[in-house]
């Protein structure tokens, strides 16, 4: 079964599957993750967010996040 990042980073103590690693976060250090959002009518927006900075807010310990 596939996982959305969301679902995964709930879980932190679960590594980003492989295919999803694009690079280092510049800020922490943690891994960067490919992920997309639909944006209605617009079609598809794609980030590359870190795997810290992803889950619930009270568990965020980065914020990087850069748009394609």
């Amino acid at each position: 079964m596939v996982k959305s990042i969301e679902q995964r980073a709930e879980r932190k103590a679960e590594r980003p599957d492989p295919e999803w690693v694009r690079s280092s976060c510049p800020l922490c250090g943690e891994d960067v993750v490919s992920n997309a959002y639909y944006v209605g009518g617009k079609g598809y927006l794609i980030f590359w967010e870190c795997w810290a900075a992803l889950g619930p807010e009270s568990e965020q310990t980065c914020g990087y996040r850069r748009v394609l």
